[in-house]
């Protein structure tokens, strides 16, 4: 037996979030891929939000779980945030539910990322009420 101490992975719960989660489209077996993973955790290049009526070329996405304090009340709020990589390598965000739902529906008309090709989404709004609803229309 040798005495080399094998390397753990440390798990999600060594760093105070035991319940979090992620999800990529991006094959992470390349260096190139692992890089761009850490880049969508840190500052992305654009929000979705600011981004309406623009068509981006989407070909992978990425989906982790934040945490959000909320300024009225000071209350912590659990949020999905969604970042979206185009064909360009930019990268495109929201906490925006209505987004992540719409992009469920994309992947159910387009199937599941990758998406070599890339597929062409424009952001678009409507309002209901007094609030901003975002979603996505394939072109």
């Amino acid at each position: 037996m040798s005495s080399d101490l094998v390397p753990q992975k440390p798990t999600i719960t060594q760093f105070g979030r035991k319940d979090s989660r992620l999800a990529t489209s991006l094959d992470l077996s390349s260096r190139e891929n692992k890089l761009k993973m850490m880049e969508c955790l840190n500052d992305c290049t654009a929000r979705l939000t600011e981004e309406v009526n623009e068509v981006i070329v989407v070909t992978n996405y990425f989906i982790h779980d934040v945490q959000k304090i909320d300024d009225k009340t000071g209350e912590v709020k659990n949020l999905e945030r969604l970042v979206l990589i185009d064909a360009d390598g930019n990268t495109h965000e929201t906490t925006g539910a209505t987004l992540i739902e719409s992009l469920k529906i994309v992947c159910f008309a387009e199937g599941s990322p990758p998406w070599p090709n890339g597929v062409k989404l424009k952001v678009r709004s409507k309002k209901k009420n007094t609030k901003d609803i975002y979603f996505f229309e394939i072109q």
